[in-house]
């Protein structure tokens, strides 16, 4: 069985408010496990969020952020 992430785990993991993630969760960014009132998160959910955030990215702002122009 998969280990479970909270909203609180969450967000410590991407350094990022409570906040955020609830508001990802709102828009379909980021597809919970609801178990009663709790939201959790599977790891292969986040693994699959943050590829889709790398491919979105475009080669001219990969080229920013790393300092190249």
């Amino acid at each position: 069985m998969n280990q479970l992430l909270s909203v609180a785990d969450v967000a410590r993991v991407f350094a990022i408010s409570h906040w955020t993630v609830r508001k990802w969760v709102r828009e379909g960014t980021l597809h919970p496990v609801r178990l009663g009132r709790r939201v959790l998160f599977e790891e292969e959910e986040l693994r699959r969020f943050i590829g889709e955030a790398r491919a979105s990215v475009t080669p001219q702002q990969a080229n920013h952020e790393s300092g190249q122009l």
